[in-house]
């Protein structure tokens, strides 16, 4: 259902524009249209056949890839998702003058069935504000972190894998850390997510919806990542590794992720084991050690806008044809 919600919105989002776009005036409409993530990009891709513009399609994640996890998995509407994404999909590849991926893993996978496209990497662009000791503190205070060691998983609750790796952290995760890392409180963040705060374990915190994450995550020590989908970039690992946080991911979200030596991966059956590998990593420091500090390189190919303003310079040139 969210898939379906998230469709029709995008729709009637993609209506208002091309009314718009009618009543302007010729010298005066866009040249060039970017259709971002899946459910934009059928729509946008007739309208820019019907308007002969240039289009360019932004993929945020493999289509393939999520569709054949969400069955592998089990996950409820799995037939429905794909049923709902492959069409537009299809669509955006077949009209696309650019393919833009967010890694090369998701590029790598569409250079197969797109051999006359260019296909150009352009990761997400983050930032990481640097610590504000009293915004940091605050947070600390709110999701009682005073001598325990916080674990956050941050993600939107209107995507479904994400809902199924809080569910995971809820009903796995958590009773196994009560009893072996009693020092651990895990953390829940992200849009949505208030709504699970009435049924969650003694050492589970639910912070809500999040105007600013930063702050958050720098009063956390550790990131997770229980995803059982890959297809993209996991945009919540390269705001852990940004932020100094010790990641434990499972393959399937580290997909798409340039490799890190602050990455511990493992599956869900081994997961437990990992967070608890890594908490006594972090209780066996000196009380006084730095944060760790993700690799300069890595940091540089998620804070670096260099890929995007190549892709914009290519964009101008057809905006000025």
């Amino acid at each position: 259902m969210a898939g379906l919600r998230y469709l029709l919105r995008s729709h009637w989002d993609t209506l208002r524009f091309v009314l718009a776009d009618v009543r302007r005036r010729r010298t005066e409409r866009y040249r060039v249209l970017i259709a971002f993530d899946i459910y934009l990009a059928g729509a946008t891709a007739i309208w820019a056949r019907i308007r002969r513009d240039h289009f360019v399609y932004y993929l945020l994640d493999s289509n393939r890839e999520v569709a054949a996890g969400w069955e592998r998995v089990g996950a409820r509407g799995a037939s429905l998702y794909r049923w709902l994404r492959a069409p537009l999909d299809r669509i955006a590849l077949s009209s696309a003058e650019l393919v833009i991926a967010p890694s090369e893993s998701v590029r790598d996978g569409l250079r197969q069935s797109l051999a006359n496209t260019p296909v150009r990497v352009c990761r997400p662009v983050r930032t990481a504000a640097p610590p504000d000791a009293r915004d940091v503190d605050r947070w600390r205070a709110r999701l009682g972190l005073e001598g325990k060691l916080g674990a956050v998983f941050v993600g939107s609750f209107q995507y479904p894998p994400n809902v199924r790796a809080f569910e995971y952290v809820r009903d796995s995760l958590a009773p196994r850390l009560a009893e072996s890392c009693p020092e651990v409180r895990l953390v829940v963040a992200g849009r949505g997510s208030e709504t699970a705060g009435r049924i969650v374990a003694p050492n589970v915190v639910v912070a809500g919806t999040v105007a600013d994450l930063d702050p958050l995550l720098y009063a956390c020590s550790i990131g997770l990542a229980p995803m059982e989908v890959s297809g993209g970039t996991s945009l919540k690992i390269v705001d852990y590794l940004l932020h100094g946080l010790v990641t434990v991911s499972t393959p399937q979200a580290m997909s798409g992720v340039d490799a890190s030596p602050m990455i511990r991966s493992a599956p869900l059956t081994e997961f437990p084991e990992r967070v608890q590998e890594v908490v006594r990593e972090l209780l066996n420091q000196p009380r006084n050690a730095a944060r760790p500090a993700p690799d300069p390189k890595w940091v540089r190919s998620y804070t670096d806008s260099s890929e995007l303003e190549k892709m914009a310079e290519t964009v101008a040139v057809w905006e000025a044809t």
